[in-house]
């Protein structure tokens, strides 16, 4: 049996059939419809018609960003996508599939496909931190999400660092990606174009720009020590598209020995396995959960 699996982002819509071991028989992108939730709908609908000429479908999984109500399927937010929020979602196309159907948050869906074959596999209890135009998060404890009762858990962007100095910033502001290239254009000027994947390959030959990233990762690793006394997880991992970067991890690691009491609190830290698909396989994996898709 196969998987329609969506990975919904705020430019891009990625879908693809899985199977249930997580091998991506094909996958594309399609962008992201902003103008109606009748629209978008109608957008995915399109997709599994497509699929349905040549698999067999047995669920169709959604990964969405801001937060989401996954009992019920509403949208609270959705990210840049305004036109879905405080929308059904999960509602709209279970009125036109005859399939079991999923929605769940994308940081949640990338703990979960770390779970279904990534780094955390064997671990309980794992907390993710991704870094990405802002910083996010997902808990898992006794193999359980942790969803809170606002369906907000997780959103550790939002913690205050720096209070004494600057209480209004967020860890979104020192943290992210974003953070990262607004902290290399003020030292470096704010007409050059860049990302954070060049800022760290320019990091190697350039101590000014290492100093910069230094600065970026100790932030990280601040979060990371926070979130680490709050939970106790058996593991942290970093997701995110710069985690991929060699040099990132040494760097966190690195700061965190600084820490006079990470030793109390030191538990493993990895990358995450999944990149680009971590979504897709995520939704997989809440798929799987469903005990009216397991009874199938």
């Amino acid at each position: 049996m196969n998987y329609i699996c969506f990975d919904i982002g705020g430019t891009f819509v990625k879908h693809a059939v899985v199977e249930a071991n997580g091998n991506i028989l094909t996958q594309d992108v399609f962008p992201t419809v902003h103008e109606s939730k009748d629209l978008f709908v109608s957008s995915l609908l399109q997709i599994i018609t497509q699929y349905e000429k040549e698999y067999t479908i047995k669920g169709i999984g959604l990964s969405m960003p801001g937060v989401v109500d996954p009992t019920v399927g509403v949208s609270v937010t959705a990210g840049a996508i305004y036109s879905l929020y405080g929308e059904n979602i999960l509602e709209a196309l279970k009125e036109t599939v005859p399939y079991s159907v999923t929605i769940e948050n994308d940081a949640n869906c990338a703990l979960l496909a770390e779970k279904l074959n990534g780094k955390a596999v064997e671990n309980k209890d794992v907390i993710l931190l991704t870094i990405g135009t802002g910083i996010g998060g997902a808990i898992m404890v006794n193999d359980q999400l942790i969803h809170g009762c606002q369906f907000k858990s997780g959103e550790f962007g939002m913690m205050r660092i720096h209070h004494s100095t600057d209480p209004s910033q967020t860890l979104h502001e020192l943290a992210s990606t974003t953070a990262l290239v607004r902290s290399y254009q003020d030292h470096f000027g704010k007409d050059e174009t860049i990302n954070g994947k060049e800022i760290m390959l320019r990091m190697r030959q350039d101590k000014a720009v290492e100093l910069v990233v230094k600065q970026w990762t100790d932030n990280i690793a601040v979060a990371i020590f926070n979130i680490a006394t709050f939970m106790n997880p058996e593991k942290i991992l970093i997701g995110g598209g710069i985690s991929a970067d060699p040099l990132l991890l040494p760097m966190v690691l690195d700061s965190l020995q600084q820490n006079i009491h990470w030793q109390d609190f030191s538990v493993p830290i990895d990358i995450c396995a999944h990149k680009n698909n971590a979504g897709l396989l995520g939704a997989l994996y809440c798929l799987l959960l469903e005990p009216e898709t397991i009874a199938q």
